[in-house]
C-alpha cells in the first residue's frame, strides 16, 4: 500500500508543480496497487522525480527545466511501467482461475461420481435385501 508520508509529500508538491503528470503518474500507481503488486519501487521513483521538480539544481540536471524534464521523463516512465505491471497481474490472476478451474473439475467430477455409484449400490442392496425379507401370505377367503 502506499505509504502515508508518500502522499503527503505529493499533495504538498502538487500545490506549486504540474499537477496533471504527476496526478497521472499516482492513479496509475494506484491502479497497479489495486491489483496486488509491489509498488514500492514506483512510489520512490514518483518521490525522486518530484524531488527533482522541486528542486532548482541536482547533481543529474544544471538546470530547473532539465530537472523539470528528466522528472516528466521519470513520470512516463512510471505511468507505462504501472500499466504493464497491472496487465501482468491481470494476465496471471486470470490464468491462476483457469487452471485451477481445469485442475479441479476432473477431481471434483471424480468425486460426484463416486458419491452416485456408491449412493446406488446402497440403494440396491437395500431393496434386494427388502426383497428377500418379504414374506408372502396367503389370502384366505
Amino acid at each position: 500500500m502506499i505509504n502515508l508520508y508518500y502522499l503527503l509529500n505529493i499533495v504538498l508538491l502538487l500545490v506549486s508543480l504540474d499537477v496533471e503528470s504527476v496526478h497521472q503518474a499516482l492513479i496509475s500507481i494506484r491502479e497497479a496497487d489495486s491489483t496486488n503488486v509491489d509498488t514500492t519501487t514506483l512510489v520512490d521513483r514518483l518521490n525522486y522525480a518530484l524531488e527533482l521538480m522541486d528542486k532548482s539544481e541536482s547533481d543529474v540536471c544544471s538546470t530547473k527545466e532539465e530537472c523539470i524534464s528528466k522528472a516528466e521523463e521519470i513520470l512516463n516512465s512510471i505511468k507505462e511501467e504501472a500499466r504493464v505491471l497491472s496487465d501482468s497481474a491481470r494476465k496471471y490472476n486470470s490464468m491462476q482461475i483457469y487452471i485451477n478451474m481445469l485442475f479441479y473439475a476432473p477431481i471434483s467430477a471424480l468425486i460426484v461420481s463416486f458419491l452416485f455409484a456408491f449412493g446406488y449400490i446402497t440403494l440396491k442392496r437395500y431393496r434386494e435385501n427388502k426383497f428377500l425379507e418379504m414374506s408372502a401370505k396367503v389370502k384366505r377367503e
